[in-house]
């Protein structure tokens, strides 16, 4: 680690971002619904989609409770053999215990929940039961002080002016100061299809981020996804787009610091008219702005004057590798269950990501995962569900970074657009998601807390007195200098050493 010039260092106070609480909690979710009389009976499930919408969040006492929405998509067939949707929502609650990592501030929790294992079953004709896992990452960055602090042996504390020519040695931290906002907006358009409206999904392409002060500029793409019933009796997909750019206030963020946002579709309308219909669809956006930056503190002291004691602690040190967006394309064949037909005809598609790993290899951050892709198939008036898991992986170019710390992130796949060709027992699956990453790893470092230096423990003078040391090869000056309560910079003057060395060679050392 980089050594810093010890003549200019201040005694601001540093300040690191040390990991208080960074866990994973699975919880499940489930509701029984009853239908509403508008809506046939139940005669079988074809799919179920669900979305968590973003999360409330406070503090009660050493516990953070935090709880949002879920928004079902149950697509079924009804008696009479026709396909509706039951657009359904819940709400669910969750906490976890702090211990003695208790925070101030719950909008200081980063909390990031995606929804696995939807699954529906029908407990009677109009009634049926949905479960869930639901799976939060939860994260709280606690700024802890850095400053060492000096005090004379009786405990009184020491100003700069009767410091007892203390000597420090001064380092780097790598660390990342994280801000994030939240927004909602909306976007319109017009379909030409016309008929009668079966189910709408939207969904939220984010293309472009970029961070100005107190904000990050968002810019990409609002899906939309709809199902029709024709005039003429037939089952019709449509899709549209429209683009949006929208400023997210972030506070703290800076002009050009690295930044990333996702979305989700909250709610989605399409109303039918005489020639087309209109849709709108309202989506909630979250962005993050990371911040690099050095902080220097104090790694070891001591005084040339008088003896002196230090207590260290050891703290958080954290190197951002990434934050930023990506576009992520998967594509693979998978086998089908049911038997394919020569007049069936793929009616939808749609899929989930599940980002499950995170590495560092060789110069590149590698995220891996699964996209799990549901196909819809229209057979003689039936329709069948086909489930396929294909791999999904990306890679970024990062920066060095200390090595085999744990990694610290968050990451958003959010499948924007799927397609899926039946050919004969196989299908052909393209899938893209919107992604975005910030990852950090975790470093160790250890700081002068305080120190004890003793004004009656003089230590003697050694006027007229030729001390040598033999050093080691590579033995660092600062070593050399404490064990004999000397300067590094009286080591170099009197042994003509450059100002920049840092370790010997091996040769005696004039002391």
């Amino acid at each position: 680690m980089e050594k810093m010039d010890q003549t200019n260092h201040t005694r601001e106070e540093a300040v690191l971002r040390a990991v208080a609480y960074h866990a994973t909690q699975s919880h499940e979710a489930s509701e029984e619904y009853l239908l509403p009389d508008y809506m046939p009976a139940v005669r079988r499930v074809i799919s179920v989609q669900a979305t968590v919408l973003p999360e409330t969040r406070f503090l009660n006492g050493k516990a953070l409770e935090f709880g949002g929405t879920l928004a079902y998509s149950i697509l079924y067939i009804g008696d009479g053999g026709e396909i509706y949707c039951a657009p359904l929502t819940s709400e669910y609650s969750a906490s976890v215990s702090l211990g003695e990592n208790a925070a101030v501030d719950a909008a200081a929790f980063g909390i990031d929940t995606t929804v696995e294992n939807v699954s529906c079953r029908v407990t009677a004709p109009r009634r049926m039961t949905v479960k869930c896992r639901l799976r939060s990452q939860i994260t709280y960055l606690h700024p802890r002080s850095v400053a060492d602090k000096l005090q004379e042996g009786t405990g009184a504390r020491l100003t700069t002016a009767d410091e007892l020519a203390v000597e420090r040695l001064i380092e780097e931290a790598d660390d990342t100061v994280l801000s994030r906002g939240e927004l909602t907006a909306s976007v319109g358009g017009t379909l030409s299809d016309a008929g009668k409206v079966i189910a709408c999904r939207g969904a939220v392409r984010v293309e472009e981020t970029t961070a100005e002060e107190g904000c990050v500029k968002v810019r990409g793409d609002v899906l939309l996804h709809v199902i029709f019933l024709s005039p003429d009796g037939k089952y019709v997909a449509s899709e549209a787009k429209a683009p949006f750019s929208e400023s997210v206030t972030v506070p703290g963020a800076v002009l050009g610091s690295p930044s990333r946002a996702w979305g989700r579709a909250a709610s989605v309308s399409v109303t039918p008219g005489e020639e087309g219909c209109t849709w709108e669809i309202e989506f909630d956006l979250e962005a993050e702005c990371a911040q690099p930056c050095k902080c220097a503190y104090t790694a070891d002291l001591f005084s040339t004057d008088c003896a002196s004691e230090t207590v260290t602690a050891e703290t958080d040190s954290l190197c951002l590798l990434r934050c930023g967006q990506g576009a992520l394309t998967v594509s693979g064949e998978g086998g089908r269950q049911s038997k394919a037909l020569p007049e069936e005809t793929v009616l939808d598609a749609y899929a989930s990501c599940a980002a499950e790993r995170l590495e560092v290899q060789k110069g590149k951050l590698c995220l891996t995962g699964t996209c799990t892709v549901t196909t819809l198939i229209l057979q003689d008036g039936d329709i069948v569900s086909e489930e396929t898991v294909l791999p999904l992986k990306y890679e970024w170019d990062v920066p060095a970074s200390p090595d085999g710390g744990e990694l610290l992130w968050r990451c958003s796949t959010d499948p924007v657009s799927v397609s899926v060709r039946a050919e004969g027992e196989k299908l052909n699956i393209h899938a893209d998601a919107a992604l975005s990453i910030c990852a950090m790893q975790r470093g160790r470092i250890r700081f002068v807390e305080s120190a004890v230096l003793n004004k009656s423990a003089r230590r003697k003078s050694d006027d007229g007195c030729i001390r040598v040391c033999y050093p080691d090869a590579g033995e660092p000056l600062w070593e050399i200098a404490k064990r004999y309560g000397v300067s590094r910079q009286t080591i170099r003057m009197e042994n003509g050493l450059p100002e920049g060395e840092t370790v010997s060679d091996g040769a005696p050392i004039l002391l």
